[in-house]
């Protein structure tokens, strides 16, 4: 049976002044499936979650998710409606405790605190939080613990779909297998999810689809192993005609 389209991105372009930061860019996410965006600093990867969530309107394109036009909506109607994201800079509210922040997802959906608490906890322990750190404010956690906590407030918001900005950024090798695990556990949730990373051991294990930018352009768009045969992208990362991995 073939798979619905959960996002739809089409002839997406944008520009800053005179620099244009995505020209055309034009993909589809299937449901259930993870797509990876990879593409050297500057290609425009976090421009363009930045159009697809809301927070910057293209010049031109569409987005539609699940069937409704994104583009005009603010990021709060996006998130309502199922599409949420994580940023490459943690976006916790640091005098907050982790648990309050998961709240913040939750309550989203709905206003009952007792409800919104329950389901906080149970996406802190899905996550891997321990319980020790649910009450400790959030600008006392670990790097790790703070993109664990961004996954389980954007989860608490009961997603369809999560555009994860480098959610291995700055984590160590060890902490980057525990979260490549959490983020399994979340594809088997049967959840669309599109990942930002320069982390290819990421990219590779976790994306059914891989879309390359370069200079706000859609590059190539494989399966990873295509990717990983392809001598351009290579060059295009390394600036000379060597096997990329």
């Amino acid at each position: 049976m073939e798979q619905e389209i959960a996002l739809e991105v089409t002839n997406i372009s944008k520009s800053f002044g005179g620099l244009k930061a995505l020209r055309n860019i034009s993909f589809k996410v299937l449901q259930e499936e993870t797509v990876g965006i990879i593409g050297p600093n500057g290609a425009g990867k976090t421009t363009l979650f930045n159009v697809i969530s809301g927070f910057i309107k293209p010049d031109q394109g569409e987005v539609i998710f699940n069937g409704r036009k994104l583009v005009g909506m603010r990021p709060d109607q996006i998130c309502k409606i199922g599409l949420v994201r994580t940023f490459q800079l943690v976006q916790s509210f640091p005098r907050l405790t982790a648990l309050e922040n998961v709240m913040i997802g939750a309550l989203s959906r709905h206003h009952n605190p007792l409800l919104a608490r329950q389901e906080s906890e149970q996406w802190l322990d899905f996550i891997g939080i321990s319980r020790k750190k649910w009450y400790q404010v959030a600008k006392n956690l670990t790097l790790v613990d703070k993109k664990r906590l961004e996954l389980a407030r954007a989860l608490a918001a009961n997603p369809k779909l999560i555009l994860a900005d480098e959610a291995m950024s700055g984590l160590t090798p060890t902490e980057i297998i525990e979260v490549i695990g959490t983020i399994q556990k979340i594809k088997e949730r049967g959840l669309a999810l599109v990942l930002i990373e320069h982390v290819m051991k990421v990219i590779m294990e976790l994306s059914d689809r891989i879309v390359m930018l370069n200079f706000g352009e859609k590059f190539i768009e494989g399966t990873p192993s295509d990717i990983v045969k392809d001598r351009t992208v290579a060059k295009a990362y390394l600036g000379e005609d060597v096997p990329f991995v």
